[in-house]
């Protein structure tokens, strides 16, 4: 989702979209990372909910490897990763 970029933002998602038929893409004017949130969230499908913004990376199996956690433990409601700091900096 796409809360009021200013950059190519819109274009990169649309790619997304174009190539995978699973993407859904939006957008609306900046309210800030709550608005945005709550509004991402109230239009997603399936069984499972994740955000991350623009500076931020999973490693590549990462989402994989939390959907099968939760998959065997059906008593665990939430899974979060740990940070690495890839410029050794914070914030």
């Amino acid at each position: 989702m796409d809360d009021g970029s200013t950059d190519r933002t819109g274009d990169v998602m649309a790619r997304s979209a174009a190539a995978d038929p699973r993407v859904r893409t939006f957008r609306k004017e900046n309210g800030g990372v709550a608005d945005a949130l709550n509004f991402g969230h109230a239009r997603a499908r399936g069984a499972y909910v994740t955000w991350t913004s623009d500076d931020n990376a999973y490693y590549p199996q990462a989402i994989e490897r939390m959907v099968a956690f939760l998959g065997e433990h059906p008593d665990v409601g939430m899974v979060y990763t740990d940070v690495r700091f890839i410029d050794g900096r914070a914030g």
